[in-house]
């Protein structure tokens, strides 16, 4: 008899959540851990918090080491980019994630566009300045060229999704300049960003599955990340999204492979970083079908995990574990011709809706969010084959009492499936307008009018 593999997943959001109720589907899989202990219902027997710290490295290993376990899989962007994928290596322990060298490509954005300008792979005309002053020199030139176009500001290092800024003059540009580098009340702090243009059309995030030298497509879907409907208000780290068949034909994901993931690998080889895990490229597609990249991260989506995980028709266990170890390119050889180059899909539709905390997102010290409410929301039989899932995200039970409380600033998504991307929507809010917790919001335009 084959004994049962053991999983970690360090994490414990909605991504996270809906990253282990995918593998707890697998025959291979008996237990999944997610560590922090996310203190939520889980999906699934197998899956089972853990209370540790994601950021001990030390513990965390002598847990792996202790429970046997056969794979780690990182879901947030934190850890990677301090490293935790090369210190748990060092100990023999499997790991789906790229090294603290490849994390950069999310952890730097000065590093990420240098990389796409010094190896051609598509992007906006862009500036990375280092200082205020050095960053008002080019917002100056800018105003000097007369354009029309928009600035984005971004921050170099990680922002939890909330470091970009969309701006409609220079005036406005140099404000959030100087409110990043300057203002110490402004929560997004740093002392480099990046100035670039503003791409028109539409945005598409892109995921593949990579072992540093092949790679497996892994879905696509498109996210909103302004808080109010028809994209107003600041960004966010997701406010919901949808993926369906016709989002991406044969032609553009032949284009996103050869440019973005094929280059994007074989560029990084060449700097020495050996790239495996989730790559993910969020993408503007223009009017004219060219494909300038946004922005890399080095991990799935949130939420787009939430998206495109539902949708998979085949076991993620074997493919991920391939990739940790470097052999994903002999495994692809032994898959059917048509899934040589993607994960198996369901056909259909999914759509995702994010309720969150009033007074999110926090952009200034001292601003308080609407916490502490009870959540209620309806039981749900969340199988395999069930067409509605709930991700919690930034919930907890009351410390006397069954009662789930919101505690942070995402507090839960809900995922509807459907042949129809109108039979998903509707499945989705359906769910959403039955769940309740003073102050909460949520967006009412994902996937309208397309």
């Amino acid at each position: 008899m084959n004994t049962l593999r053991t999983i970690l997943v360090i994490g414990s959001g909605g991504r996270e959540q809906a990253i282990a109720f995918k593998l707890a589907e697998s025959q291979e899989v008996g237990s999944v851990y997610i560590c922090p202990d996310p203190m939520t219902p889980f999906a699934s027997e197998k899956i089972r918090g853990l209370n540790l710290n994601p950021n001990h490295f030390d513990e965390l290993s002598q847990f792996t080491i202790q429970k046997n376990i056969d794979l780690v899989v990182v879901g947030p962007e934190v850890p990677l980019v301090n490293g935790v994928v090369d210190f748990l290596e060092n100990k023999g322990v499997p790991v789906l994630g790229p090294s603290k060298n490849g994390a950069k490509l999310e952890g730097s954005k000065h590093f990420s566009k240098q990389l796409m300008k010094d190896f051609k792979i598509p992007t906006a005309a862009f500036k990375n300045a280092s200082s205020y002053e050095e960053g008002v020199q080019y917002l100056n030139e800018i105003d000097k060229m007369d354009t029309n176009l928009g600035i984005v500001i971004k921050a170099d290092k990680l922002a939890a999704g909330k470091g970009v800024f969309l701006c409609d003059s220079k005036n406005e540009a140099e404000d959030l300049l100087y409110k990043i580098m300057k203002d110490d009340s402004f929560v997004i702090k740093d002392d480099k960003v990046v100035i670039e243009e503003k791409l028109f059309g539409k945005e598409i995030s892109a995921f593949a599955l990579c072992d540093g030298e092949s790679f497996l497509t892994l879905g696509y879907a498109r996210d909103y990340k302004r808080l109010e409907d028809y994209d107003k208000g600041p960004n966010t780290g997701g406010m919901g999204g949808f993926s369906h068949e016709g989002l991406v034909d044969d032609e553009l994901r032949e284009k996103i492979d050869e440019k973005v993931f094929s280059n994007t690998l074989k560029s990084l080889k060449k700097l020495g970083v050996h790239y495996k895990g989730i790559l993910f490229a969020g993408l503007m597609i223009g009017p004219d079908g060219g494909i300038n990249v946004l922005e890399f991260n080095v991990r799935m989506g949130d939420p787009e995990a939430q998206i495109l995980l539902p949708l998979v028709k085949e076991d993620l266990y074997p493919l991920f574990k391939a990739a940790a170890d470097g052999e994903l390119a002999d495994l692809i050889k032994k898959r059917p011709l048509p899934l040589r180059s993607k994960v198996h899909m369901k056909e259909g539709s999914s759509v995702h809706v994010v309720m969150v905390s009033e007074g999110y997102p926090l952009l200034e010290k001292g601003k308080k969010m609407k916490l502490d409410q009870f959540v209620k929301m309806p039981q749900l039989d969340q199988g395999p084959d069930s067409l509605t899932h709930y991700f919690l995200s930034g919930v907890k039970k009351e410390k006397q009492g069954k009662r789930l409380l919101n505690k942070s600033g995402r507090v839960l998504g809900v995922t509807g499936l459907g042949i129809s991307l109108k039979e998903a929507r509707d499945r989705a809010y359906e769910e959403v307008h039955l769940t309740h917790f003073d102050g909460a919001h949520f967006r009412t335009d994902i996937a309208l009018n397309l």
